[in-house]
């Protein structure tokens, strides 16, 4: 950023991400109400049966690891 260009919300809660993460970036944006929560009060429930269908995860976290895991328990590949 030079001296010359508006220091936006954005910029703002990139700031804040970065050095205090993500759960400081999501209080910030709750303090303007901003922030969306989540409705769910439970995981969403698989009922059907994947017959060996294709699927692509992108991303090899822990949260794709776990996606991974329960879509092969279902039949995906």
């Amino acid at each position: 950023m030079t001296d010359n260009t508006i220091f936006t919300k954005r910029d703002f809660l990139t700031c804040i991400e970065m050095v205090a993460g993500t759960s400081a970036m999501m209080a910030t944006m709750a303090g303007w109400d901003r922030a969306m929560t989540s409705t769910m009060t439970a995981p969403p429930k698989m009922t059907a049966d994947g017959n060996g269908k294709k699927v692509l995860i992108l991303g090899a976290g822990i949260s794709g690891l776990v996606c991974a895991m329960e879509l092969i328990k279902k039949g995906m590949m």
